[in-house]
């Protein structure tokens, strides 16, 4: 039973997350210069929920869990976990999920990808470079902290990318063509 609570939690996390576009007149009218950004290479990095009995690692690219790979959780050094219950265990129960936005641009229509796993990794959204495109930390357990300002739950993670990285070049599995992307910022906040 709780097995079927956390899979249903993590599916309401996950369309939490998914901003939805649908208007073709605000995509033709929108600059997409405002988020393109040549010149600095993004900053990835990742957080680690472990408050409580479940640890889930985030991103600041558009994936939730660690995607099989063994990433190292940057404040204890140990691999991150993707969705481990109870933590500590080694028990797994996601290897990963990511935003996928969708929308009709004109005569195409255009998807952007946290993550393409199992076809070439593409990943089409990124962050900024450091320090702008680090995750936000904030906690509400010490109210003399810095971190405790505007903070909602022990750990709050904020993550804010784009999809309009010009220069990495993701190319589309199936038809070898580049990413058209939509203009998108998400910001992605999650607690713990």
């Amino acid at each position: 039973m709780i097995i079927y609570r956390l899979i249903i939690s993590i599916l309401l996390l996950i369309l939490a997350l998914a901003p939805i576009t649908s208007s073709r007149e605000l995509y033709q009218s929108q600059n997409l210069e405002l988020f393109k950004m040549d010149n600095d290479f993004p900053y990835l990095t990742i957080a680690v929920h472990n408050v409580g009995k479940i640890a889930l690692t985030i991103t600041n690219f558009g994936i939730i869990g660690n995607a099989g790979y063994n990433i190292p959780d940057p404040v204890t050094g140990l691999g991150a976990p993707s969705l481990s219950y109870p933590q500590g265990y080694g028990l797994e129960y996601l290897s990963s999920a990511s935003i996928w936005v969708g929308a009709l641009a004109g005569p195409d229509t255009l998807v952007s990808s946290g993550n393409n796993i199992g076809f070439g990794d593409n990943a089409e959204f990124y962050p900024l470079p450091y320090p702008q495109g680090d995750i936000i930390y904030r906690s509400n357990l010490d109210p003399e902290m810095p971190e405790y300002e505007g903070s909602v739950s022990s750990q709050d993670f904020i993550a804010t990318y784009y999809d309009t990285f010009s220069t990495l070049g993701t190319v589309n599995y199936y038809t070898g063509e580049s990413h058209n992307p939509l203009g998108l910022k998400v910001i992605q906040r999650s607690y713990a």
